[in-house]
Parts: C-alpha cells; structure tokens; sequence
C-alpha cells in the first residue's frame, strides 16, 4: 500500500510541474510579444488598464492572473489564448477523445 501511495504522489507531482511549466511557457511567449512589439510595461500597463506592477507580478510569474487578464494580454500583443477541458487523466499533447473534450472560446 505504501508503494502504491508514493508512485500515486509522484504521478501526482509530475503532473502539477508540467501544468506549471506550462504556465511559465504561456507568460514567456506574451511576454517575447510584447517585447517583440516593442510595448513597454507602462505602455502595457495603460493599455489594460492597470499599474505597471500588475504587469511586472505577472511576468515575474509572482501572481497568477485571472482569465480575463490573460486574454486582453494576448489580444494586446495580437495573439489569443485557446483553452481546452480534457479528462484529469489526459497526458499533455495527447489530446483526449472528442467526445471527452470541449473547446472553450476565451
């Protein structure tokens, strides 16, 4: 039993760092956007209408923002964020059977 609990924690913990890396992969590329366009963090930061620590916290991966944020972020750099409800289950990039998957429009 002790066995099975500790191969079901690391599964677990595996499972959480790739969630997390690809958050951390998210924020890089709005962030290369930004950067790529040129658009400071005050400029950022008017544009959503938020002060520039906001955006700071952001990037710094030091808040985790809420959905709406995301999406005005990436449409300001001209990009979208598509997010995607798959079974608990589901390896990353092995997308689940259609049936168990909807798309949710941002």
């Amino acid at each position: 039993m002790f066995v099975e609990l500790s191969k079901n924690r690391r599964a677990k913990i595996a499972r959480l760092r790739a969630q997390n890396n690809r958050a951390r992969d998210l924020v890089a590329e709005l962030v290369k956007a930004r950067k790529d366009m040129k658009i400071t963090q005050i400029d950022m930061a008017a544009e959503l209408e938020v002060d520039q620590a906001t955006i700071s916290r952001f990037e710094n991966f030091v808040t985790y923002p809420r959905l709406d944020f995301l999406r005005d972020y990436a449409e300001a750099v001209g990009k979208e964020i598509q997010f995607m409800v798959s079974d608990a289950g589901a390896q990353f990039g092995t997308p689940a059977p259609a049936r168990n998957r909807k798309e949710i429009p941002a």
